[in-house]
């Protein structure tokens, strides 16, 4: 049975906050910088919706990450998540799916970021996939740069994958968004070029920067 990937030494993770720490040192989450830079869409969920989707997203990944591990009881899952759920169990069954690495924590940029990736494995036509899985039928416009960004973080051993994502529609159906090779290098510098930003703006701007939402946009606009 699959299980969880090992955490990088000297990188520790705490789940109330969902924080990161390096040697020692706070640093930002993949999902963090882009979500200040403007590049996800969490922040356009009205704030009494916004709590219920993150969780609804959390406990999607994990009843995911258990259906990986082949440990999911179906029939103790909530009825509200089972179509999300239902869409991946699809993509896996089509694409013939294999995983191989779930949740791997990595260190981005000699320890200026951090980030756990969702699941890497073997697929139809695909010996080895890197895959977000996103609820929802849109794709976030971060994305590709969080997949570049754990690609990063992977180091050598990341280079020969194919990013992708995998919508997860309310319908039960899956969507698979698989990333153009040729971009890697290009949505890997781009990520770096957003980390250098935030980190500027963090210094610069410390009473303007917080990490509720797009800080570069305000600043702009204000």
């Amino acid at each position: 049975m699959i299980s969880r990937s090992k955490t990088p030494s000297g990188l520790r993770f705490t789940a109330k906050g969902h924080s990161y720490r390096y040697r020692g040192r706070v640093v930002p989450s993949v999902t963090q910088v882009l979500e200040a830079m403007g590049l996800s869409t969490i922040h356009l969920i009205p704030d009494k919706h916004r709590v219920f989707a993150l969780e609804r997203g959390r406990l999607v990944h994990l009843a995911c990450e258990l259906y990986d591990q082949g440990r999911l009881k179906w029939a103790t899952l909530d009825p509200q998540l089972a179509p999300y759920v239902r869409a991946w169990a699809k993509f896996s069954e089509v694409m013939d799916f294999v995983p191989y690495d779930i949740e791997r924590r990595v260190v981005i940029g000699g320890g200026r970021c951090a980030g756990t990736l969702d699941v890497r494995g073997s697929a139809k036509h695909y010996p080895r996939l890197l895959i977000d899985r996103k609820c929802g039928g849109t794709e976030p416009p971060g994305t590709p740069l969080q997949t570049a960004a754990y690609q990063l973080g992977l180091g050598p051993d990341g280079v020969d994958h194919v990013r992708a994502t995998v919508l997860l529609k309310p319908t039960g159906e899956p969507k698979f968004l698989p990333a153009d090779p040729t971009t890697n290098a290009r949505d890997q510098g781009w990520f770096l070029a957003i980390l250098t930003t935030y980190e500027v703006q963090r210094l610069l701007l410390p009473k303007q920067h917080t990490d509720d939402g797009p800080v570069f946009r305000r600043t702009m606009e204000g």
